[in-house]
Formats: structure tokens, C-alpha cells, sequence
């Protein structure tokens, strides 16, 4: 078993300890070291190929015997081409009851009506004969959804049955602000086979006061309270955790309560409070879904979009060149700086519509991998119960070169001169 160096390594000293973490961007894998397996891996082109750590380090990434970056790219075109499933994201009415400030939506008043259903009914057939997918994919989003609760039950009936005809599973979720989550509607989701519903609330004390409650109904699916977190109301995000933690438990309701931190909308790049509140983004990166080939948005008018921006929607029955666009962004081929990053596997390029628009915002931890890997080290030991330092500054030093890169020479060097401990 040979192999060479991955070139998405990051690794950190571990303060307090003689071990070091090693991230693998690659394959998403985050583990300690033993200054003596940092030694190996450090020589591991010279080891015998029978040597029993290979084995463990081609396991978790940290060697591999191919060209990664070739292997993103291969990636990035599968996604586009993959034809498993259907997925169309519908809104049946644009309308909202609130305005939240971190709402990325434009409201006004509109409900899809029922000739534009007729029309979303004939293109999902011709999706499901064109791509011959398993799975009919739909998530309800707004605007407020169930301001528009008779087109969803109507349009849920007819793309279940359409679903059954081209033998597709069928996989439906909704996206609301729980303003209108009624026990009616309730049942009515039941009826039109909602798996899931995500509740989105910002920190708007109105907006709170009147959701919070209405997950005491009996839920016939899992709930995901996922809101929207202001810096200077964090505290309140703690609270509210405990809150539907007891309420899941009391009402026996499947009820998952997630906190997002928002700093000002497309200003994500102040890496100071990121690092320091440890938002850290999943290891495994994620293509945009609007690089896939059978995925669409469509709003209540019949505007088909592969990508909701409310400020400039790509509306790609007038613009299919701009379809094109998306496929073709799966990741960053055009973009030089992008294609020899570090954290490609992690952010894939980011986001394909502010690339083609010429306002590309960097992964927050970009400048900073080794506070990454201590980060996700330390939310990695706290879920096994153990706590970990992880202090940014002056307590550590990783073994990285200016890039972010691996530096085996650098490793050896440092273990010579430290008795066989990393510093």
C-alpha cells in the first residue's frame, strides 16, 4: 500500500497536550495523533508498504493515491448529471405575515394559481420521463406556505399520484414561520405526506410569541426550530433550546431546535466573531444544489429559477444560457485562487450566483485552518463528553506552512528539535 501526502491536511497542536489534530478536508475526517504517528506520517513515503499505519492513515484521508483535485472535478460532474431524483422547490403564495431582517425573500401579495399548477403538474412529468428518477422531491417554501394551504393539498394529491405512476418515491417537506402551524393545518400536512417541517423564526420578539407554542399539537412528523440568532441576543438562543427541549419532551413531539448565528447579510466574512463563536461549517463540502440538472424553484407566477436570489432571479425559461451558467459552476474551473485553495473540498468554489456575479465571499475560516481544526476537535470531544482547550493565540503552534499546508519537512524538523514532541 503506497501513497503520498494529501494535500488537505490541517494540523494543530492540541494546547496542553502532546498530541496534534489532524483535519482531512478531503475525506471529512478529524482525529488526534501521537507525536510518533505524526512522525510517521511524516516520513510516510519512505515507509515500508506493509507498515501497519498506511493502512490507518489511508483510511482517514491523510495518504491518498490519486489526484484529489481531479477527483473534486469528477465529482462536480457526477452531481451535475445525477438524475436520482426530482426536486422542486414551490411556492404557492409569496405573501408573508412578518419582515424579518435576515429574510432573504422581497414579499408582496400573490397565491399560484390553478393554471400555473396545471403547468407545474406538466413539467414534473416531463422531468420524471426525461431523468427516470426514484424520487420525486418537493420542499413548500414562501413567502408563508400555508397562506396557501388549498393549493399545497391540491398540488400534493395530484404529484403523489404522478409519483406513484412513474413508480418515484415520494418526499415532501416544508419550509414556514409557524405562524400559521394551526392543529387544522396540521393534519392537512399529514394528509399531503409532509415528512418534515422546518420552522424558521428570526429573533422578532412578535414573531416569537406567536410560534413558540404551537408545536404543543400532536406532530405527525419530525419539527426543526431553526432560528435565526442575532449576535446581541445569543443568550435568548440558549433559552429557547431548553424551552422545545422540555416541550419535546412533555408533548412527545419529534422537536430539534438549531440556533444560526446571523451577522449582517452578506457580510459573512467577519472571521473574528465566526472563530470565536465556532460557526464552523460541515468538514465535507456541499455543490450548491443549483448545479444540479433536475432541480428547480418555482414561485407562485410559474417563474422557473435554478437559484433564488430575490434581488436578480435567474429565470431560466427566458434566460437558458443562464441555466448553463449553473451547470457549468459546480466548481470554481475558471478561477485559479479557487482551484488551489485549501478548503476547496470544503466550500466547492461557494456560491455559483455571487461567482458569476462577480461578488465571491471565502470560506470564514479561510486565513485561519488551524483555530478550524482545534475548533472542530473541541465540538468533536465535547459530544463524546470530554472537554478540550481549543484557546486561538499564542497557546499552540500548528505545524502549517503559510498556505495552510501540510508541511512534513517542518514536522520532522520540530520533532528533532523537540525531544519528539510537536510544538
Amino acid at each position: 500500500m503506497g501513497g503520498h501526502l494529501s494535500q488537505y491536511n490541517v494540523m494543530a497542536k492540541v494546547p496542553g497536550e502532546k498530541n496534534a489534530v489532524i483535519v482531512n478536508l478531503f475525506r471529512g475526517t478529524c482525529g488526534s495523533y501521537s507525536p510518533m504517528e505524526c512522525y510517521l506520517l511524516s516520513i510516510v513515503e519512505e515507509l515500508d508498504e506493509k507498515h501497519p499505519m498506511l493502512e490507518r492513515f489511508a483510511k482517514r484521508g491523510l495518504i491518498v493515491d490519486f489526484d484529489e483535485r481531479q477527483a473534486l472535478e469528477s465529482l462536480g460532474r457526477q452531481i451535475v448529471a445525477d438524475s436520482h431524483w426530482v426536486s422542486l422547490a414551490i411556492q404557492p403564495a409569496n405573501g408573508c405575515h412578518f419582515d424579518c431582517s435576515s429574510c432573504l425573500e422581497s414579499h408582496w401579495s400573490g397565491i399560484m394559481g390553478e393554471d400555473v399548477q396545471d403547468h407545474v403538474i406538466a413539467l414534473s412529468e416531463r422531468l420524471l420521463q426525461l431523468s427516470k428518477a426514484s424520487v420525486l422531491e418537493v420542499v413548500w417554501f414562501g413567502g408563508e406556505p400555508l397562506r396557501a394551504a388549498s393549493v399545497i393539498e391540491k398540488l400534493s394529491e395530484r404529484l403523489m399520484s404522478l409519483a406513484e405512476k412513474h413508480q418515484a418515491e415520494y418526499d415532501a417537506r416544508m419550509i414556514t414561520s409557524g405562524c400559521l402551524f394551526t392543529s387544522d393545518n396540521v393534519k392537512l400536512l399529514h394528509r399531503c405526506q409532509i415528512r418534515s417541517v422546518q420552522i424558521t423564526l428570526d429573533d422578532n420578539d412578535v414573531l416569537l410569541n406567536k410560534v413558540v407554542d404551537n408545536p404543543r399539537y400532536p406532530l405527525p412528523f419530525k419539527v426543526s426550530i431553526w432560528q435565526n440568532v442575532h449576535e446581541q441576543k445569543q443568550d435568548e438562543g440558549s433559552l429557547l433550546k431548553q424551552y422545545f427541549d422540555d416541550l419535546a419532551s412533555k408533548s412527545g413531539n419529534q422537536i430539534v431546535y438549531h440556533a444560526s448565528l446571523v451577522l449582517c447579510w452578506g457580510n459573512l466574512a467577519d472571521e473574528e466573531s465566526l472563530c470565536s463563536k465556532a460557526v464552523l461549517a460541515k468538514v465535507k463540502g456541499m455543490h450548491c444544489a443549483a448545479t444540479r440538472s433536475f432541480l428547480l424553484l418555482i414561485d407562485e407566477t410559474g417563474r422557473l429559477c435554478h437559484c433564488w436570489d430575490p434581488a436578480n432571479p435567474i429565470i431560466t425559461a427566458d434566460h437558458p444560457d443562464q441555466l448553463s451558467c449553473f451547470l457549468n459552476a459546480t466548481l470554481p474551473i475558471d478561477d485559479a485562487e479557487c482551484m488551489a485553495c485549501l478548503w476547496l473540498p470544503v466550500c466547492a468554489g461557494g456560491c455559483p450566483l455571487q461567482r458569476k456575479q462577480g461578488r465571491k465571499q471565502c470560506f470564514p475560516y479561510k486565513d485561519k485552518p488551524k483555530e478550524y481544526a482545534l475548533e472542530l476537535y473541541g465540538q468533536m470531544m465535547q459530544k463524546r463528553g470530554k472537554q478540550v482547550k481549543t484557546a486561538v493565540g499564542s497557546l499552540y503552534v500548528a505545524v502549517l506552512e503559510k498556505d495552510g499546508m501540510f508541511s512534513a519537512l517542518r514536522v520532522r524538523e520540530n520533532l528533532c528539535k523537540r525531544n519528539s514532541v510537536i510544538l
